[in-house]
């Protein structure tokens, strides 16, 4: 169903790095078989790296919202109070939204005019945005670009977006967590409320998920 929600694994690391991540992921298909065909993520290096290496035949999609976020970080110009300058910057943002959903063959094309418009304003965002978007083309191909996802074939099943429910849970259970735990027993607690509300709330969630598919 693809607008159910299933709580599959909460996980407290200390580290997110590759290494990390692979040994969860390892320990998840050894313990429950858990070997996904499709995953939506953010867009976190480390993740990407050690699902490759954990699920090799796993189609990776990045979260667009995610991506977008990180648009928005590195275009402080967002917020200037010049609002021609700020008016400039979101034209940029709108063309960048645009390159995630422009057929493979014409992306190349594309981004060079964006970048022949704007970079003259903007020359420490397309230096980001080339180092971690564009000079590997073949990678922001295959796994950046949502053009492939919508229309070569894959019947849209796959959702682009990571579930606002765990979005959420996440930034309860960091909060549960400021100024640490003083015990073992609280941090326990502290994880079993948190799964206690998100248990519910993802019930809800199904329950109008399905309601509107009547």
């Amino acid at each position: 169903d693809l607008y159910q929600t299933i709580l599959c694994n909460i996980t407290i690391i200390n580290k997110e790095n590759k290494e990390t991540f692979i040994t969860l992921y390892n320990y998840l298909r050894n313990k429950y078989n858990f070997v996904p065909n499709k995953i939506t993520i953010d867009y976190s290096q480390a993740f990407i790296l050690a699902i490759k290496k954990a699920f090799p035949s796993c189609k990776i999609i990045p979260c667009f919202f995610h991506f977008m976020q990180n648009q928005i970080k590195y275009l402080p110009e967002l917020r200037s109070k010049n609002k021609t300058l700020k008016n400039y910057a979101k034209d940029l943002l709108a063309n960048i939204r645009l390159l995630c959903f422009v057929k493979l063959d014409k992306i190349n094309l594309f981004y060079q005019d964006i970048k022949n418009k704007y970079r003259v304003k903007f020359p420490k965002y397309f230096k980001y945005f080339d180092k971690n978007y564009f000079e590997d083309k073949s990678r922001f191909q295959k796994i950046w670009n949502y053009n492939e996802i919508i229309y070569e074939n894959l019947n849209n099943d796959m959702l682009f977006f990571t579930n606002n429910i765990c979005e959420s849970m996440n930034r309860t259970l960091n909060s549960k967590f400021i100024g640490g735990c003083k015990t073992f027993l609280n941090f326990k607690n502290c994880i079993i409320d948190v799964i206690n509300i998100y248990e519910k709330k993802v019930d809800n969630y199904n329950i109008i998920k399905n309601i509107k598919n009547l």
